[in-house]
């Protein structure tokens, strides 16, 4: 269940308290939506630059529905790369904390976009002030990370697009880590990830890329909760359920990213088409609602698209395992999650086990999707402690 506004309001008014700020009064102009932004306009000459090269910068402050926050940030865009080599930018949000922990740790917190559309991405939704994660953050910061928040579905706002998301997170990480006046110790600043649900895709991708991709990275721990490991298992949970919306929006978001992918769309009958056009510009909680309940056939010209052989065989490849993570996981999942299967869970903590990584899987019996997300929060919070701490990872491979 979401959270009124006002229990919102007041509970980040209590945070702040807590952490010696007072919320300021509101009052600013209107932002541009960052397709009417030239600070994310990638520079002349970027594809040329290192993975991580920051090109920009600028101070922002973030807002919380409607009340400013006494809380300035950078935003930094950076060169990346897509899920085929190809160079592309992205901005990165970067936090430090006021009071840091000893080593100045940051956590690499990874938002579900879940939207298909600019406006989606928390660079813009902190700075308006409808990202409902910012109390996440704060939470953090009040404990003495730092914090680092990527626009992770990259320029084509593929949404579902695992390796996209990946790379992205951490060359926002390493751009972090190069900044000024943050109190970072640059490649050798320990560091954690951090997601849940989309934002587990992202950091899941990461964890997986990193030791191959950005090896330098000081990384210490991985936290994923609700994670699509696997996005055909998931297509057919979610199909006909309450997030059957939510499903298509990835069809959709992937379709983006993988040219291969195009071709599928022959399956797409008018409906199909029409529903791509209406979420193509939205956000999850626009998305969500707009097909909800419905079957993926309703939408395409066979009975069941994930039946479809080119269908099998293009998701195998955006499966979650492939490789396996150096830094120390913890994987937690409700056995009951109505829209992530638990057994893609179950199968992910497998394959990086046998991959030698050290997991924990913590199954949850007394929760489901959401309410996870919110209750296994002190459970990460002290994996994290313990790492940064240096104390042994703990497993049950």
């Amino acid at each position: 269940m979401r959270m009124r506004t006002g229990t919102r309001l007041a509970l980040l008014t209590l945070w702040f308290s807590a952490i010696g700020l007072q919320p300021m009064t509101a009052g600013a102009d209107p932002l541009p939506e960052p397709t009417a932004d030239a600070f994310y306009d990638a520079p002349a000459g970027f594809a040329t630059a290192a993975p991580g090269t920051v090109f920009r910068t600028r101070p922002v402050a973030l807002t919380f529905y409607g009340i400013p926050t006494p809380i300035t940030a950078t935003q930094a865009l950076f060169r990346t790369a897509d899920s085929h080599d190809a160079p592309v930018t992205a901005v990165t949000t970067v936090i430090p904390s006021s009071t840091p922990r000893p080593g100045h740790p940051v956590i690499s917190y990874q938002i579900a976009i879940d939207g298909l559309a600019a406006q989606c991405n928390p660079s813009y939704r902190l700075r308006i002030g409808t990202e409902g994660d910012l109390r996440v953050l704060v939470m953090l910061l009040q404990q003495g990370y730092g914090v680092v928040v990527t626009d992770h579905q990259g320029p084509r706002n593929a949404y579902g697009a695992g390796k996209m998301s990946g790379r992205a997170t951490l060359d926002g990480i390493r751009a972090a880590e190069s900044l000024p006046d943050t109190g970072f110790d640059g490649v050798r600043t320990p560091v954690a990830m951090w997601g849940y649900s989309g934002g587990a895709l992202a950091t899941g991708w990461a964890a997986q890329l990193q030791p191959s991709y950005a090896p330098e990275l000081n990384v210490k721990a991985v936290a994923a909760g609700g994670t699509p490991a696997d996005l055909q298992a998931a297509g057919r949970q979610m199909n006909g359920g309450p997030a059957s919306s939510v499903y298509l929006m990835g069809v959709i978001g992937v379709s983006r990213e993988y040219p291969d992918m195009q071709g599928l769309r022959d399956l797409l009958n008018d409906q199909g088409r029409q529903a791509e056009q209406v979420l193509s510009g939205r956000c999850i909680e626009e998305g969500a609602i707009a097909y909800p309940f419905r079957q993926l056939g309703d939408f395409t010209i066979v009975p069941n698209p994930l039946d479809d052989p080119r269908v099998q065989k293009f998701f195998a490849e955006l499966k979650l395992g492939a490789a396996a993570p150096t830094a120390p996981v913890y994987l937690y999942h409700a056995v009951y999650d109505e829209g992530m299967p638990f057994a893609a869970a179950q199968q992910l903590a497998r394959d990086w086990c046998a991959g030698g990584s050290k997991v924990w899987f913590q199954a949850e019996q007394v929760a489901e999707h959401l309410s996870l997300s919110v209750t296994e929060t002190p459970a990460v919070l002290k994996f994290f402690a313990d790492r940064f701490a240096g104390l042994p990872a703990p497993t049950n491979c």
